[in-house]
């Protein structure tokens, strides 16, 4: 009988603080504000031989770079069909409902997001983490889920597994 483990990660260093909107509507937005979000993983594989799944270091290693990436910068949800996006004299200008955010482009982080809500954070993390289809298959790695938090103890959580594909 195989034997499969869930391998659980979450560190300090999974963590994120950046500034963003929620687009509720076409008409409607949450003010300009920021969160530091935390970042949590779950990968399942089966328990070798020796006793171990995988390296997961490998994986916190990945989630601590993602979470740098999204760090101290304003996420746009570029797939937003509400959210007009423009560049103007190296600053990005945010068209919502009639409101005109200008940011300064070495702030922004454009993101292929269609918001920036703890779902759609989670899903870019899992998608960003099963990119590499070689390694998920060499780790033999079967689900894989990320859970994004905007305050302690409100996640939300997109799970990717193997058999889905």
């Amino acid at each position: 009988m195989t034997h499969y483990a869930r391998i659980e990660l979450q560190k300090e260093a999974m963590k994120f603080s950046s500034g963003h909107f929620t687009i509720f509507s076409a008409t409607q937005r949450e003010p300009v504000h920021g969160h530091n979000f935390l970042v949590g993983a779950e990968l399942v594989a089966p328990v070798s031989a020796e006793g171990l799944t995988f390296d997961y270091r490998i994986y916190r290693r990945k989630l601590v770079a993602l979470c740098q990436e999204l760090n101290c910068r304003f996420l746009v949800p570029m797939q937003s069909p509400h959210l007009a996006v423009s560049g103007r004299a190296g600053n990005v200008e945010l068209v919502f409902n009639g409101d005109v955010i200008s940011l300064p482009k070495a702030d922004v982080l454009e993101l292929p997001l269609t918001n920036t809500t703890s779902e759609e954070l989670s899903r870019w993390f899992v998608t960003r983490l099963t990119a590499e289809r070689d390694e998920i298959d060499r780790f033999r790695i079967l689900e894989l889920s990320v859970r994004v938090a905007t305050t302690p103890g409100q996640w939300a959580v997109t799970r990717w597994s193997g058999s889905d594909e």
